[in-house]
């Protein structure tokens, strides 16, 4: 006679750690022999602590207190999923611990260094700052002092840019202030600090520029005796081959590198020229 199948049973249900209910081990009774099966889920609503199991035999928990947690395994499902989780946490974490470890000195290097263009740039600005000294003292520019019967008149911006490029040459040439206001004391008395072209009928001879220099007699070409930058350079040039041009009167000096019709006309404007030159490097 076959033997009787019987109902399941139920192990005690429990809750997990995200509030579901579970049921224990079911087993099964059948012909074959004795069978489990794993554990189901339970309805919420379902649960409920009972004194016995579905079967009816007695349950080995007190009915107020919560049933025992069953043994768990590396098969059971929720073990499986936590598991996975974990392995999950800690790559992620490792992943974010070796990006910042790679990642990390290299931002706070690119932070901490400026880069090319901007070190170029403040080195710039430093050896500018360094090469430039302040505004020479009037001993430098006038060592004999004041001279008397002096000439000036207001300068515009295209006659005071003039005259800095004048001085910007002299610095290039590395010379003294000294040199720098007999340059522009000439330019003052032969142009008035203005880069005249050819002027015609009222034109002396082929002079031309700042330092009305003329290219019949070597001094260069229209179009560079007509570059401030290029005809105070050249000037500079024949006032360095003057010996003892730094202890002679302006004018002397002027006229030696000028060999012009009016040899004292020069002194006039050392003044004006000290006043240019101190107000322009302030």
């Amino acid at each position: 006679m076959a033997a009787a199948e019987v109902a399941p049973c139920l192990a005690p249900v429990r809750r997990d750690v995200g509030g579901s209910e579970w049921s224990g081990v079911r087993v099964r009774y059948t012909r074959s022999g004795r069978e489990q099966h794993p554990p189901r889920r339970v309805p919420r609503s379902c649960f409920a602590p009972r004194e016995r199991h579905a079967c009816g035999r007695p349950s080995d928990n007190p009915p107020s207190g919560w049933p025992p947690t069953p043994p768990r395994t590396k098969d059971t499902p929720i073990m499986n999923m936590f598991a996975t989780y974990t392995r999950k946490a800690l790559l992620a974490t490792a992943g974010i611990a070796l990006t910042a470890g790679l990642a990390g000195p290299t931002s706070a290097a690119l932070a901490a260094e400026p880069t090319t263009t901007q070190t170029v740039a403040v080195a710039q600005t430093i050896a500018r700052t360094a090469d430039t000294p302040g505004a020479p003292t009037v001993e430098q520019l006038m060592p004999a002092g004041v001279p008397d019967n002096q000439s000036s008149f207001t300068p515009n911006a295209e006659q005071l840019d003039n005259a800095r490029k004048i001085i910007d040459a002299g610095k290039d040439m590395n010379l003294p202030p000294r040199a720098w206001t007999i340059a522009i004391a000439t330019a003052l008395q032969e142009s008035k600090l203005e880069n005249l072209g050819h002027l015609g009928d009222r034109n002396d001879h082929d002079s031309q520029g700042l330092f009305q220099q003329r290219p019949s007699s070597g001094w260069g070409t229209v179009e560079q005796i007509t570059d401030p930058d290029y005809s105070a350079k050249a000037f500079y040039k024949g006032l360095a081959q003057v010996d003892g041009w730094e202890d002679m009167p302006l004018t002397v000096a002027a006229q030696t590198v000028q060999v012009s019709a009016y040899p004292d006309h020069y002194a006039q404007w050392e003044k004006m020229a000290a006043d240019i030159i101190t107000d322009t490097t302030k």
